[in-house]
């Protein structure tokens, strides 16, 4: 299985103290996973969750994660734990949003969809974390 990751943010601070937001797609259903970051050098933790959880969900080992080759993805925490895992990292360009396009454009997705909601809702920006919450679900039925 193929797995798109990308990290969205600075955002105004959340209720929580996240800031940044990684989200996970699964290539060739779609499916997408997300948790709010409170910095990028959470990206680790956040990545082994969100990659357990899509292995869960889907009965699939991830083979291949594709990522931007920003610095957060070039730990050698990250790398070591792919390696363990038998991972294939798939590297872009860092910083190049073209290059990364299914990625980038489920952030761009889930972020609008969690704007919609908290001005539908008339909540306050601090809470798109939350609202991000509920909005992956939906977007994934």
């Amino acid at each position: 299985m193929l797995v798109h990751t990308g990290m969205g943010g600075p955002l105004m601070e959340s209720l929580g103290g996240s800031i940044f937001f990684i989200t996970a797609l699964k290539d060739n259903t779609g499916f997408i996973t997300a948790a709010p970051s409170k910095t990028k050098r959470m990206a680790l933790e956040v990545l082994k969750t969100r990659i357990k959880q899509l292995e869960t969900t889907t009965g699939v080992k991830v083979k291949r994660v594709r990522h931007d080759g920003s610095k957060e993805y070039l730990t050698h925490e990250l790398k070591a734990w792919y390696e363990d895992k038998g991972i294939t990292s798939e590297m872009t360009a860092p910083y190049k949003a073209q290059q990364t396009g299914k990625a980038e454009r489920v952030n761009r997705t889930l972020m609008e969809s969690v704007r919609a909601a908290l001005i539908d809702s008339g909540a306050e920006e601090e809470l798109w974390a939350e609202a991000l919450a509920s909005v992956v679900p939906v977007r994934n039925r």
